[in-house]
């Protein structure tokens, strides 16, 4: 792993951006470039108000720029959902307590559900 952003910013289109709590990034970035680059795994963490945005809008926005690996953070369902690409559409799956989070994307990384704080 080369670089994680917190407040990952990312150039959407055009017009419009958004910033993802955690941006990684896997290959050697320079930190002033980061605002060109699509980050391969994309952590968000849901907010009151944000479920709409954080679970449908961004899903599909970070899919279609290539963003390998969506993960959201949900403290008020107390669920991870992880979102892995897959052709046409991410492949979803939910973790709960008792489950735990690893990813292709980050190799030997392992995260209990159980250990987060809510």
């Amino acid at each position: 792993m080369e670089l994680i952003a917190p407040e990952g910013w990312i150039w959407t289109s055009d017009q419009t951006d958004r910033v993802g709590d955690i941006a990684v990034y896997l290959e050697d970035v320079s930190a002033e470039h980061i605002y060109d680059l699509i980050p391969d795994l994309v952590f968000e963490v849901v907010s009151r108000g944000s479920e709409e945005r954080d679970y449908i809008l961004k899903r599909g926005e970070y899919f279609d720029l290539g963003v390998a690996e969506y993960v959201i953070v949900d403290p008020f369902r107390r669920v991870v959902t992880v979102l892995s690409r897959g052709e046409g559409d991410y492949l979803s799956r939910e973790l709960q307590e008792g489950d735990v989070y690893s990813s292709d994307q980050l190799p030997g990384f392992e995260l209990r559900i159980a250990d987060l704080r809510w």
